[in-house]
């Protein structure tokens, strides 16, 4: 986790570590302090709150996943059509996250970051023409 929330830093996000004990705190005290003031940002989790106030270290149990069907797929594009192996994956970057960031804010998800940092990637013009041209994203599905 500290290698996902160092990339935001990079980026110029503010987003500092603390254990889940104080994560949970705040986020229950912040649910008790009441509605959203105007102009006053909801919490992206609060869909989860139920979730997250449980004792998520204990009671949560990833799945073991298996991506030998998907391994096959690949090492068969690479032999029948491409002629590059992709089958090891390379895992999610630091410019990958920054796309995403980039995506999030220009949908308003997310604000821009406000922190000294790297300016985040350039995503692909399509992506904005959608949002300009029919509203999509958005924490309420519309901008």
């Amino acid at each position: 986790m500290s290698e996902f929330l160092s990339a935001l830093n990079y980026y110029g996000y503010d987003v500092p570590e603390v254990d889940y004990e104080e994560w949970k705190t705040r986020l229950e005290e912040f649910v008790l302090a009441g509605s959203v003031e105007k102009d006053q940002q909801q919490s992206a989790l609060m869909p989860l709150f139920h979730m997250a106030t449980s004792d998520l270290p204990s009671t949560t149990r990833a799945p073991e996943l298996d991506d030998r069907n998907t391994v096959a797929v690949l090492k068969g594009d690479a032999d029948r059509w491409t002629g590059v192996d992709d089958s090891a994956g390379e895992g999610v970057t630091r410019e990958n996250i920054g796309r995403y960031l980039r995506f999030l804010a220009t949908i308003k998800f997310l604000p821009l970051p406000t922190g000294r940092g790297r300016e985040l990637p350039p995503i692909s013009a399509d992506v904005e023409q959608a949002q300009a041209q029919w509203g999509v994203g958005g924490r309420g599905g519309t901008a």
